[in-house]
């Protein structure tokens, strides 16, 4: 009846034992007063992490059912579930983080590990069941450094559901199948699900010049999913793709495309570049995000600008950026049975 709201937030400063916490509220009269409000989550608090920071969580829902997604590089990937509208929770973990009650204000020292690059989303199906999606990298933590570890090779999209096991606090367990680490967890076209694209062919990924990175997030990045009523899986991810390079900065950077893919009929299809079109010769796409229903269609909207990377972090100067909306007949994604 679009009177329950649920809400989530950043504390900004400490909260209740955490440096930054995330609280919850609900108002069950379309936010004339609040019956919750700003409560940390049994299973969130001071004893199980140091703190959730700003960008580090996303909602989804259906019905009653809702879900609040939780995690970055430094703590696990998780999320809270509640089937009878916020009145009570349940901690599902999705990938365990090998050093538990990591600080990032104090210098612990860690092996280079895998780990989600800080990019997630979720959705839940028409049977209530979760479906998460997020991009990979690697990080690391000694004395000298702090921060992520860049390498073209530590690239992919990796999907999960409900109904499998969470992936382990082992360092290399989500580490690209392709690899060879007896240790990954990842299986290609399982969980496996996204990465950089050969568009000409010839067996190898060939990008020019020192990759932008922005935001600690990995070559393949920012997903997004949707899943329709008869179970159909449709992702949408930002990589970078090979032969679009912006040439205007320094030194040459391969542009990151907008590329879709989907789930149906047992097994996932073909990669699409959304934005490979004349229209987009010169464009970077990024901050992709798909609508949780559809209908022949699926919807989705992300920005584009020039230049690869950010004005804030100094890739380039500021310009403007256009908020861009598409739409895609799922049957140019599924892959039919022969």
């Amino acid at each position: 009846d679009n009177e329950v709201i649920h809400l989530i937030s950043n504390t900004v400063s400490e909260y209740l034992g955490q440096s930054t916490g995330m609280v919850y509220s609900r108002s069950m009269d379309g936010g004339e007063s609040w019956d919750i409000e700003n409560v940390i989550l049994d299973g969130i608090g001071e004893d199980d992490y140091v703190e959730i920071g700003a960008d580090d969580y996303a909602m989804a829902s259906r019905g009653n059912t809702i879900c609040i997604l939780i995690g970055n590089s430094w703590m696990d990937l998780l999320y809270m579930r509640s089937d009878d509208n916020g009145e009570s929770w349940e901690k599902q973990i999705v990938w365990e983080h090998p050093y538990p009650l990591f600080d990032p204000n104090n210098t612990i020292v860690t092996d280079t590990f895998y780990c989600m690059d800080n990019t997630a989303q979720m959705t839940i199906d028409y049977e209530g069941h979760a479906h998460v999606v997020f991009g990979i990298t690697r990080a690391v933590s000694n004395d000298d450094f702090f921060g992520w570890v860049y390498n073209q090779y530590d690239d992919g999209i990796v999907y999960w559901n409900d109904m499998m096991e969470p992936f382990s606090g082992e360092i290399n367990a989500l580490a690209p199948p392709q690899l060879g680490y007896a240790e990954s967890e990842l299986v290609m076209d399982v969980n496996y699900i996204g990465w950089m694209q050969d568009v000409d062919g010839n067996g190898l990924i060939e990008l020019e010049g020192l990759q932008s990175y922005r935001f600690s997030t990995g070559m393949s990045s920012m997903p997004s999913i949707t899943v329709d009523e008869y179970g159909q899986r449709f992702v949408i991810f930002s990589s970078n793709t090979e032969g679009f390079v912006y040439t205007g900065g320094s030194d040459p950077v391969n542009y990151k495309h907008l590329w879709a893919r989907a789930y149906a009929n047992t097994v996932w299809g073909s990669f699409m570049d959304l934005t490979g079109d004349i229209a987009h010769l010169f464009d970077e796409a990024y901050y992709g995000c798909m609508a949780k229903n559809s209908d022949n269609n699926i919807h989705y909207a992300y920005f584009a600008d020039v230049a690869p990377g950010t004005a804030e972090d100094g890739d380039h100067d500021y310009h403007d950026n256009y908020l861009t909306y598409g739409m895609l007949s799922k049957s140019d994604l599924i892959t039919g049975i022969g």
